[in-house]
């Protein structure tokens, strides 16, 4: 589908979004939606043309970016990684930044603090 405002009206999509903070992973994800796994996978493949982890794992990327927007200077690496649903530790944050998107988490924050950073919305971008 390549109607942005149709993945809104996906209630897997808005159970991600709703319980970020607590779905670390697809199959986290897929109980909260009452569907087993591979429901999950075929469903989101066919909505969005792209696996559940791809989804689970932009949408993560977001979220933290939207944090070091919001809170500035203020934004701890501790303090994202437990608001995003990383975990409780600093370095579950680290090793995600640079495992996926080549970066640190001090870089990161410097780069959106300072305007040189613009990360772009994708397609989950619009969920409320």
């Amino acid at each position: 589908m390549n109607n942005r405002h149709s993945t809104m009206l996906v209630p897997e999509l808005l159970v991600l979004n709703k319980h970020l903070h607590k779905i670390r992973t697809v199959s986290e994800w897929a109980r909260n939606c009452c569907i087993s796994e591979s429901s999950l996978n075929k469903r989101i493949n066919t909505i969005l043309g792209t696996s559940p982890k791809i989804v689970l794992r932009e949408l993560r990327f977001e979220v933290i970016c939207s944090l070091i927007r919001e809170q500035g200077l203020q934004a701890t690496s501790q303090g994202v990684a437990i608001d995003s649903g990383l975990g409780i530790r600093s370095n579950d944050l680290y090793k995600f930044l640079s495992i996926y998107y080549g970066t640190t988490f001090t870089r990161l924050r410097y780069e959106i603090i300072s305007g040189m950073y613009t990360p772009k919305l994708n397609r989950l971008g619009d969920l409320e």
